[in-house]
């Protein structure tokens, strides 16, 4: 039986911090999943293919019970530019 324990997510702090992110910044994230740090601040992963996300949240030494996961997709109005939406 495990005895590690989710830390608490700050809802407040983490929402504030992801907020930071611009458009520009998450663009390349578009179409895939990525794993933000519990505090919001830094991308700790990415990944197209959600089953591969553990892996490379372990990779940078991390543990996915540890991550907040967004899915981030590109909307295009009218062919040119877009913008980020998130799921």
């Amino acid at each position: 039986m495990s005895t590690h324990t989710r830390p608490k997510l700050k809802v407040r702090e983490f929402e504030r911090n992801r907020q930071l992110f611009t458009n520009e910044q998450l663009l390349p994230y578009a179409g895939q999943w990525v794993a933000f740090s519990l505090d919001g601040a830094r991308v700790v992963a990415a990944s197209a293919d959600l089953d591969k996300l553990p892996a490379l949240v372990a990779a940078a030494g991390g543990e996915i019970s540890n991550v907040e996961l967004e899915y981030i997709t590109v909307a295009d109005d009218d062919g040119v530019g877009g913008w980020v939406e998130t799921r």
